[in-house]
């Protein structure tokens, strides 16, 4: 009985208009997505190639990862060029890979924020009338007086709509991985098609998420009308509000003082440094570069820690999302996240420590023959930790609580 209604929930989906709308929205907004993120990626790896530092320049910079096309996170934060100087310093080049300053006033448009935003929207939108438009068509009353299970009814009808849903989804991805693999000519091995594999995964997960919120949305209305109405709340709510209110939430709790700020006690400290150097008739060597860096790594490590409690109380917020668990999942996944760029961030720091005590030109930059930085990118056996598993779980919540709030519900819900 439940293949039966499996099967005319499918024959009713693929057939109608609004599938046919579904499909060609998801094709067109995923493959744009890889294609426009594709030709980012060569140009940033082109930009790499000119910017990679030489064996006797003190600067710290990583490639950019081709993963970057699927979920960009913070790549361009972690693809930056740092630039060790005098004092023990770490200073952003002005030269970046990030050279498509549209992003700058847009969000990026990866593959990931595609999946967050129109895909988790033709989800939720898609279930939320499954339940209300048999009610005003007529046909509940007249399946349920014939004597059908109503769970066999509920099951059939999710797992006939999610299938409808995948389907779009399954195929313009797969055109998109062609072209991003073929055609793009982007060398990959077999770690990265995991990566893939775990990545499409969580999506259809998240996805299965957001269609079992509106099919219970749809249980629990009285009409088409209302459930789209509701649903949209719920979408708003879910992937725009909560996300973005998280770090506003922190940063009253914690203040961080500014970059600015920074730089001012960093100047501070060096002109302070410099007068009591001349103060002393240049009795001393040199000026006290150890107590300058003793003093800048202690300004840096101050603003590290507030800037990382932040971060800890902002991601335990915006959990509460499913787009942002799908987030934070995908971009770790990736090594886009933030802990890719706190991994990074410590290889800059221990970098740092080998060239510091070098000498320096007079325009500040450190000299010598100290080997190049290098930095290689997370293993994938480093993503499966105790974080992943909890968002994991709180996307695997979005289907549970939905699905049996929504199966008692049903049982109760009238026909007529």
């Amino acid at each position: 009985m439940i293949k039966l209604f499996i099967k005319k929930e499918l024959l009713e989906n693929i057939f109608s208009f609004k599938f046919l709308i579904m499909f060609l929205l998801m094709f067109f907004s995923l493959n744009t997505a890889i294609f426009i993120m594709t030709k980012d990626y060569k140009a940033r790896l082109q930009n790499y190639d000119i910017l990679k530092p030489s064996k006797n320049e003190a600067f710290a910079i990583t490639y950019p990862t081709p993963f970057s096309i699927f979920a960009h996170g913070l790549d361009d934060n972690i693809c930056n060029l740092y630039q060790i100087t005098f004092g023990g310093q770490i200073e952003t080049g002005s030269q970046k890979q990030a050279i498509n300053k549209i992003y700058n006033f847009f969000n990026t448009p990866d593959l990931l924020y595609i999946i967050n935003i129109i895909l988790s929207f033709c989800a939720i939108l898609f279930a939320s009338d499954l339940i209300t438009r048999e009610k005003e068509q007529g046909t509940l009353k007249l399946i349920f007086s014939n004597g059908i299970k109503r769970p066999a009814f509920s099951l059939g009808k999710w797992i006939g709509g999610y299938i409808t849903l995948i389907i779009p989804i399954v195929l313009s991805v797969l055109f998109g991985l062609i072209f991003f693999i073929i055609l793009a000519k982007i060398p990959f091995q077999f770690s990265d098609f995991i990566r893939l594999l775990i990545f499409l995964f969580f999506v259809l997960v998240y996805l299965a998420g957001f269609f079992s919120l509106g099919l219970f949305i749809s249980i629990v209305s009285r009409s088409s009308a209302f459930s789209m109405f509701f649903s949209l709340i719920v979408w708003v709510s879910l992937v725009f509000i909560i996300p973005r209110s998280g770090n506003l939430v922190a940063k009253q709790f914690i203040n961080i003082p500014s970059v600015q700020t920074i730089e001012i006690k960093r100047s501070q400290i060096f002109i302070k440094a410099i007068f009591e150097y001349i103060n002393s008739h240049y009795e001393k060597s040199k000026i006290p570069q150890g107590i300058i860096n003793q003093q800048n790594d202690k300004i840096r490590e101050d603003y590290l820690n507030k800037l990382n409690a932040v971060e800890s109380i902002a991601r335990k917020i915006t959990s509460i999302s499913p787009a942002s668990d799908l987030t934070f999942l995908c971009t770790d996944l990736c090594n886009t996240g933030f802990r890719e760029e706190q991994r990074f961030k410590t290889f800059v720091i221990m970098f740092k420590e080998q060239v510091k005590n070098f000498d320096s030109d007079s325009d500040g930059n450190l000299v010598g023959d100290f080997t190049p930085f290098s930095y290689a990118r997370s293993p994938l056996s480093d993503f499966f930790n105790l974080a992943m598993m909890l968002h994991f779980s709180i996307l695997i919540m979005y289907i549970l609580i939905p699905v049996i709030l929504g199966y008692y519900a049903f049982l109760k819900f009238d026909v007529r």
